[in-house]
């Protein structure tokens, strides 16, 4: 019962883990655009 539930959270915190860093990406991604279209 509790490795089941201890492997769920764990891949709860991979999933989590993952949209963050996904979502920082797409920030810094947005961020190099800007700085891109400012320069022209």
């Amino acid at each position: 019962m509790s490795n089941t539930s201890l492997s769920s959270t764990y891949t709860l915190n991979i999933f989590i883990t993952i949209q963050h860093a996904y979502s920082s990406l797409m920030s810094v991604l947005n961020n190099l655009k800007n700085i891109f279209w400012e320069c022209i």
